[in-house]
């Protein structure tokens, strides 16, 4: 089962889910922030303005640059045995882009 119909390019499903996965998990990341302004906002331990700010930014820039290089890194491919299906498959051939964005995906997720 899918939401996605067998004739669409699997490419295009690959980045949407993964692109979907990495939008996610910043606006988690994001919320995260948020409740640590709010637990700690007005204690001794709270964080400035500009240091809750600033992981905003860094967040987003992070974000900008994971979905803006993922077809760069991933592609998809048909699988028919047992079923069709679509399966992600990272690039072999890219260079040292490749071992640089799987490394920048492994920290976010760190």
């Amino acid at each position: 089962w899918s939401v996605f119909p067998l004739s669409y390019s699997c490419d295009k499903i690959v980045y949407i889910l993964v692109i979907c996965f990495h939008l996610m998990k910043s606006m988690f990341y994001s919320i995260l922030i948020a409740r640590l302004q709010v637990a700690f906002g007005t204690s001794a331990y709270g964080y400035s303005n500009c240091q809750i700010y600033s992981l905003f930014v860094f967040v987003f820039l992070y974000t900008i640059i994971l979905c803006v290089g993922t077809p760069f890194l991933i592609y998809g491919k048909w699988l028919t045995d047992p079923y069709n299906w679509c399966h992600v498959h990272i690039f072999e051939d890219k260079g040292l882009y490749v071992p640089i964005g799987v490394l920048l995906w492994i920290v976010m997720d760190v």
